[in-house]
């Protein structure tokens, strides 16, 4: 059965734009973010050695309304754009050629400086058991990578509350 001249079972998947006249539905996850602080506003340094990883992070932060995104492939060049940045959320990866995620974490964590930067570890599963060790060490959150647009939606509310109670 045809209706718009769709195939019975596209009918019900595709949505047509009277569907969005109102504005974008509240399940979606941009509606998720809530918080005092001005989503565009905050800057973030992705830190992954893979530039796949830093870009598909970026496309996903970008649909949340954040606009302020640097990137670095390591360590050595994160720190170069630390020198001459001030970010409010640095998502750094675990394991790098030049240095490693937690090394960082730590050197930030000792230095006042980064008292109010939400740092936030990105591991692949087979990384999961390492994540105690960075909490412990001053870690904001953690995402596990791959990550749905939902859970980093998640997580972004609970790291926005955190820079915001750090502010």
């Amino acid at each position: 059965m045809m209706e718009s001249g769709l195939p019975a079972f596209l009918a019900g998947v595709i949505c047509t734009y009277s569907h969005f006249e109102s504005g974008i539905p509240e399940d979606l996850t941009m509606a998720k973010l809530r918080t005092s602080l001005t989503v565009p506003s905050i800057k973030i340094l992705i830190i992954d050695d893979m530039r796949s990883n830093r870009i598909v992070l970026d496309r996903q932060l970008k649909s949340l309304g954040f606009e302020k995104i640097d990137q670095a492939p390591g360590v050595i060049e994160a720190v170069e754009k630390m020198q001459a940045t001030p970010y409010d959320i640095i998502i750094t990866d675990w394991n790098m050629p030049n240095g490693t995620g937690l090394d960082l974490l730590k050197a930030c964590r000792q230095d006042n400086n980064y008292d109010s930067v939400a740092i936030v570890m990105a591991t692949s599963a087979s990384e999961t058991g390492a994540l105690a060790e960075a909490l412990k060490e001053g870690a904001t959150d953690y995402i596990v990578k791959p990550v749905t647009d939902n859970d980093l939606a998640d997580h972004m509310n609970k790291i926005l509350d955190w820079v915001e109670r750090h502010k």
